[in-house]
């Protein structure tokens, strides 16, 4: 036995299953236009007041 599977030996090796994630490869034309449009909509409009800060949280997957 090798010395990392005497580390190992004692641990219990959890329940493991093979998952395929997929993402949403939809692409925007105008990034901007379409942040301008969902701050608008019914759900966010009565939410936001004019001078308030926004953050908006994106992932990395193509946006410069």
């Amino acid at each position: 036995m090798g010395v990392l599977h005497d580390l190992v030996k004692d641990i219990p090796v959890p329940k493991m299953a093979k998952v395929e994630q997929s993402f949403d490869r939809t692409e925007l034309e105008n990034f901007s236009e379409e942040l301008e449009r969902k701050l608008h909509e019914e759900v966010l409009k009565d939410q936001i007041e004019p001078g308030m800060k926004i953050a908006v949280a994106v992932g990395s997957r193509g946006i410069d």
